[in-house]
């Protein structure tokens, strides 16, 4: 007489993470945003200021920027995590999220010459971070 194993069914936390992808895909658009915002503003103020679209240089805005991408990004992190629990993904989050505060801050203090470079790279890696975590949650997925 054959006995059949019996069938492991996923865990209920498993089976409850829905797909990060739509939530990477923002992420990844409002970190670009954020990078895209940075060198723009940075190297065209004049023009910018020529067009009536001076608002967006106001701080308000400029954080209310790099907190929509620190949202979308803790919440595509969390979701992935419990499914890959890669350390990679979570350093990309870290450095990114790191560089877009540290570059407000540099900007709010009025420190000269380090608030572009360190919040393109930091939205560069929340970036990567966002195609890095789609991949590995695609991969734990299969």
């Amino acid at each position: 007489m054959s006995q059949k194993s019996p069938q492991v069914e996923p865990s209920a936390a498993a089976a409850n993470v829905g797909p990060p992808s739509k939530l990477d895909r923002w992420g990844a658009f409002t970190s670009a945003a954020c990078a895209v915002h940075c060198l723009i503003f940075a190297l065209l103020p004049g023009v910018i200021s020529a067009l009536g679209l001076g608002i967006v240089f106001v701080p308000a805005v400029e954080w209310s920027l790099v907190l929509t991408a620190l949202v979308i990004a803790s919440s595509a992190l969390f979701f992935g995590w419990r499914r890959h629990r890669s350390i990679g993904v979570l350093i990309a989050f870290l450095v990114g999220a790191s560089g877009l505060i540290a570059s407000r801050a540099f900007e709010e203090f009025g420190v000269e010459g380090f608030a572009l470079p360190v919040g393109v790279v930091g939205a560069a890696a929340l970036v990567f971070g966002h195609f890095l975590n789609a991949r590995r949650s695609a991969a734990a997925c299969a």
